[in-house]
């Protein structure tokens, strides 16, 4: 599935952080799965969660 920005998109959280966790074990980066207001889809974020 892709959103309209060009990023690959997953259908829910959990298929996203199943990806993560898929990715991770192949040293990628990514760290965070976030819900996308464009395509109402989850995308994988590598940028950490800011503390404000």
């Amino acid at each position: 599935m892709t959103c309209p920005t060009g990023k690959f998109a997953y259908r829910t959280r959990g298929a996203a952080r199943r990806n993560l966790r898929n990715l991770r074990a192949r040293g990628r980066s990514e760290v965070a799965p976030y819900p996308c207001p464009h395509c109402l889809a989850w995308h994988l974020t590598s940028h950490p969660r800011s503390s404000r």
